[in-house]
């Protein structure tokens, strides 16, 4: 039987099953390589289809995107999207378990 603080902790990581496409985990790499955010129009640019589609799948996954504005010289606010780095998966140690962030 798993234990209750267990059962949060295994809440608050990222669910990666079932694996997510090569689409959608090259939107995943390239958010998480991005230091600020990235706008629709450029994941359009950078080849992925359906951004907004790829974005959704990744939060039910369990990852934390972020929509935030960038603005412009000319005062508009553009929508654009950033991965919290605290969503990403912890590394699994040598004995098969995980840390925890924040516990």
């Amino acid at each position: 039987m798993i234990s209750i603080q267990a059962a949060r902790r295994r809440a608050r990581q990222p669910a990666l099953e079932p694996p997510l496409d090569h689409t959608t985990a090259r939107l995943l790499a390239m958010l998480h390589d991005r230091s600020g955010a990235l706008t629709i129009a450029t994941m359009r640019e950078r080849g992925i289809q359906a951004p907004a589609q790829r974005i959704y799948t990744l939060q039910l996954a369990g990852y934390e995107i972020e929509r935030c504005y960038i603005g412009s010289s000319a005062g508009r606010r553009t929508p654009a999207y950033r991965l919290c780095i605290s969503s990403l998966p912890l590394p699994e140690r040598s004995d098969g378990t995980r840390e925890v962030r924040g516990v």
